[in-house]
C-alpha cells in the first residue's frame, strides 16, 4: 500500500506487485527508447507527462518506489528496465540520493 497526502491519480501502468517485489518498473515503455525518466512518488506523474511532451525521442518512463529493493535484482532485470548507454533523466523532489546516482551519474 502506497498512502500520500497528496492528491494524486491513479495512473494507467501502475503495477503494485511489480512495485513491491522488484523496486521498479516500466510504467510507459518506448521501442529502444533514446532517454529513461526515473521518478518516485508524486513525481512519476510528472515524468509519464513529460514524456508526453517530448515527441522527438523513445522516452521510457521507469516509476522506482524503492530503489533499494531494485539494485538488489537480478542484472537481467535491472538491465530490462534501465537499458545500458541510455540517458537516464532522474525526478524526484529535492533529494539528491546514492542509489539515483548509480543510474544518472551524479552524485
Amino acid at each position: 500500500m502506497a498512502l500520500s497526502r497528496q492528491n494524486l491519480p491513479q495512473l494507467a501502468g501502475t503495477d503494485a506487485v511489480l512495485a513491491g517485489t522488484h523496486g521498479a518498473y516500466t510504467i510507459v515503455d518506448a521501442t529502444e527508447p533514446t532517454l529513461v525518466i526515473v521518478a518516485t512518488g508524486s513525481e512519476v506523474e510528472l515524468a509519464v507527462n513529460a514524456a508526453a511532451l517530448l515527441p522527438a525521442y523513445r522516452v521510457r518512463v521507469v516509476s522506482a518506489p524503492c530503489l533499494d529493493l531494485f539494485l538488489q535484482q537480478d542484472a537481467a532485470y535491472r538491465a530490462s528496465v534501465i537499458p545500458a548507454g541510455v540517458p537516464v533523466l532522474s525526478v524526484e523532489a529535492g533529494v539528491r540520493t546514492k542509489q539515483k546516482g548509480n543510474w544518472t551519474g551524479i552524485i
